[in-house]
């Protein structure tokens, strides 16, 4: 039995986020995932992955990468679930603890890093 490795996609933090509906459609049926980069000061993932889903059958959708810091944890919970139930078994959340630099410029760095994602995470 041979296992292959999963194909996927990121729509780029500076694409116009109107063309993330063109560009998972283009991609669904083709490759496997479609990662839409979070990117401070740029772009969000959740509302590109609501788009995303909406217009395919096929394609999962990855967060990548929500900063744990940068909502609550609940929040990031909401979210996630809320994608998960417009594309059950379709989304995949991801969490890491962001760009320091970019958590001090909007007051949310941590002390620790590494301590801050496991908190967000067991929450």
């Amino acid at each position: 039995m041979t296992t292959r490795a999963a194909l996927g996609m990121a729509f780029d933090r500076t694409f116009d986020p109107a063309l993330v509906r063109h560009f998972a459609r283009s991609l669904d049926g083709k490759v496997d995932e479609l990662w839409l980069i979070e990117d401070c000061f740029y772009t969000t993932a959740p509302p590109l992955a609501a788009a995303a889903l909406a217009v395919t059958e096929e394609l999962r959708i990855g967060l990548g990468i929500l900063p744990a810091r940068a909502r609550t944890a609940a929040i990031t919970a909401m979210e996630i679930a809320t994608l998960a139930g417009l594309g059950p078994g379709r989304v995949v959340g991801g969490i890491g603890h962001g760009v320091q630099s970019w958590m001090g410029q909007m007051g949310v760095r941590p002390a620790s890093p590494l301590t801050a994602l496991d908190e967000v995470l067991t929450t």
